[in-house]
């Protein structure tokens, strides 16, 4: 078990908070956000370039009382209360193959969309209540993304293939 204070990742979130605490400029301020987001997508494209960590860093406008995103093996799990907005991610699909995807989940309140994409945001699949499951021919080799969409949602769902 890795002990977290000697995790260089703790240690930059620390260095960043201390920084903002201590400057008192805000277009700095903005300036370090815009570099940092810059980051991040690097890091991104970095980490799908080389199958690492695939769905690290996502993109997302969310407001929520409760929002849990659990990705497990061919599963991805949400967990919401007055959840509204959406989550975009890059997601891997080792294998050539036909992929069957199932959106499933008792949501008690509000809509849950979910789409395929792929390395252009060109649209493959979406899937939603009424229509929850779809099937796509899929390139291990390529790139693809998952856009959820949110609609006061509560409750859990998730997405398998």
């Amino acid at each position: 078990m890795t002990n977290w204070l000697v995790s260089p990742v703790f240690w930059l979130i620390i260095a960043v908070l201390v920084f903002f605490m201590l400057w008192r400029d805000r277009a700095a301020a903005k300036r370090i956000a815009g570099w940092m987001n810059r980051v991040c997508a690097g890091l991104q494209k970095a980490s799908a370039g080389i199958n690492a960590c695939p769905g690290m860093v996502f993109h997302k406008s969310i407001s929520a009382v409760v929002f849990i995103f659990q990705p497990v093996g061919d599963e991805d799990r949400f967990r919401l209360r007055s959840c509204s907005g959406w989550v975009e991610y890059q997601a891997r699909f080792h294998e050539s193959r036909m992929y069957e995807f199932v959106l499933d989940g008792p949501l008690t309140a509000g809509g849950a969309e979910v789409l395929l994409m792929d390395e252009e945001k060109r649209e493959i699949l979406k899937l939603n209540r009424h229509q929850p499951a779809g099937r796509a021919e899929l390139d291990g080799k390529k790139a693809y993304y998952l856009h959820w969409e949110f609609g006061e949602a509560s409750g859990s769902c998730g997405l398998r293939w």
